[in-house]
């Protein structure tokens, strides 16, 4: 095609210029008239069509059709007539086109974008992208929670669409729950909304499991969070957090009735079977699979077993602690002794830094009791199968004085029974008496100011009756505090229907 100094186009044939050529061949172009008399018709060499071809040109002769059905599209591979793009001599169909063609970025978002335009009655004079035109006045609606332009803002400042403005709110029928929806439209209310997307989601993960029965268990678990809590717009999130825990179900058992209490706990440790609280909870309840508390604490103590047993392979007393956790775990000790005696033993290697060729010293027990004395009875196993092993001259040492403690909790319980005056508790505050039966029978102490609560005696047995913590028996030690609390203890009012100029909401009255 040639373009003249002024950059209009001309004729290749007659070189007259022309608005559109009416063929274009070999890059050269020709208007109608040279069109003429420079091509001729000719058959297709395959299909036997009509076609034009220039005079002058040798054959065989193929028409547009069959000439371009060998191109194939570089993303797709199907045949392309037309095409979008070519890049490196390979073409690409107008389908395919948006995909390999280099968009601009956005001058204000600096994303890529398929479009841009301006819009200079709006005041956009930079060409920008969908998004950003959009952000300018479109909000989400604070009313029907739609993305939709702004057409007013309520009066806290959240913007509202043109169906819910204040006063003139258009509502639909919901098609699930024929509740009142906002807006207009068919659209569904909100919960109906999560609902429809958790049971959408739940049927498509499902196809990523290969049993039909583990399909049915995560389906039902879906089902079953729905029932059990109301629908939150985070509850298509928290079951998606679970698929993990029915993929395994699925990898590994070949039936539902495989999956059992030992099972499960063989194939994850409790620590992992907590962070499943839920999919174990919809085991429980909907197919009776319930791991007994007594066997989660035992799985618990062979796993810590056995992870004091790895941790030890690396280390210089490895042999010594390998034969003692065989000998202790065939022993018929209970689990949790088990797992203290062997603790104990490889605390006591570790900070000893003993081995399996020559024994500790006296010296480094000694140092090593006075450290941790609470040890000394779990130790005292471990040496003697020491000494049995290997034969060593170790012994334990005396056994070290140990210093009890008293516990906070009842330093703060003597301080306040040594606040009553002279051991009467009828001079003692009435909130001082509360704090005391708060901290002896452990209720709070504003439990102790509702007016249901009662207190009975009769002759040398007591009873604190509460709504929620039952009838609790009184020891004869606080019978004498008990009664003088419930005598002149205070209670809240539930309602104040008429109260008087002198008392406010919230005053106490005694009783």
């Amino acid at each position: 095609m040639s373009v003249d100094s002024s950059g209009r186009r001309y004729c290749d044939g007659c070189y007259a210029t022309m608005e559109v050529a009416s063929r274009i061949w070999l890059n050269k172009a020709y208007c109608n008239v040279c069109y003429d008399r420079h091509f001729v018709i000719v058959d297709c060499s395959r299909c036997r069509a009509h076609t034009s071809v220039y005079r002058n040109s040798h054959g065989p002769f193929l028409c547009d059709r069959c000439r371009l059905e060998p191109r194939l599209c570089l993303r797709c591979g199907r045949p392309v007539g037309q095409a979008g793009l070519v890049i490196d001599g390979r073409v690409v169909c107008p389908s395919c086109t948006p995909y390999m063609k280099e968009w601009p970025d956005c001058p204000q978002c600096h994303r890529p974008a398929r479009v841009l335009w301006a819009k200079p009655e709006l005041g956009i004079d930079i060409p920008i992208c969908v998004r950003c035109h959009q952000r300018r006045d479109h909000k989400t609606c604070a009313v029907c929670r739609r993305y939709r332009p702004v057409a007013g803002h309520l009066p806290g400042g959240k913007p509202h669409c043109a169906d819910c403005h204040p006063g003139h709110q258009l509502t639909h029928p919901c098609p699930d729950c024929q509740a009142p929806a906002p807006g207009r439209g068919n659209g569904r209310c909100p919960i109906c909304t999560i609902i429809y997307r958790m049971r959408r989601t739940s049927d498509v993960l499902a196809m990523s499991l290969h049993a039909n029965w583990s399909r049915q268990w995560l389906v039902g678990f879906a089902d079953w969070l729905l029932a059990r809590e109301r629908p939150h717009p985070h509850s298509t999130l928290r079951f998606r957090r679970h698929l993990g825990f029915f993929q395994r179900l699925d990898a590994t058992y070949a039936g539902p009735q495989d999956v059992t209490p030992a099972s499960l706990l063989g194939l994850w440790s409790i620590a992992e079977l907590r962070r499943k609280l839920l999919p174990m909870q919809y085991l429980a309840e909907q197919h009776g699979i319930v791991i007994a508390a007594e066997d989660k604490l035992a799985a618990a103590e062979r796993h810590r077993i056995a992870a004091m047993r790895t941790n030890a392979q690396e280390t210089p007393w490895n042999p010594l602690v390998r034969a003692y956790t065989d000998t202790i775990t065939e022993s018929q000790l209970n689990l949790r002794t088990q797992r203290q005696y062997i603790h104990a033993a490889v605390t006591f290697c570790a900070a000893v830094g003993a081995t399996a060729e020559q024994p500790w010293t006296d010296e480094a027990m000694s140092q090593y009791l006075e450290r941790q004395p609470s040890t000394y009875t779990n130790l005292c196993r471990f040496v003697r199968f020491v000494r049995e092993l290997h034969s060593w001259p170790v012994t334990m040492p005396a056994k070290p004085h140990i210093e009890r403690t008293v516990p906070a909790s009842v330093q703060v319980f003597r301080r306040l029974l040594g606040r009553i005056p002279d051991g009467e508790p009828e001079r003692a505050p009435v909130l001082l008496l509360q704090r005391i039966l708060s901290r002896a029978f452990s209720i709070r102490v504003a439990d102790l100011s509702i007016p249901d609560i009662q207190y009975t005696q009769d002759g040398t047995t007591a009873s604190l009756i509460h709504p929620t913590h039952g009838t609790i028996g009184v020891p004869r030690e606080f019978m004498s505090i008990a009664q003088s609390w419930s005598s002149r203890r205070r209670v809240r009012r539930r309602h104040h229907p008429s109260p008087s100029p002198r008392t406010r909401p919230g005053d106490l009255v005694v009783r």
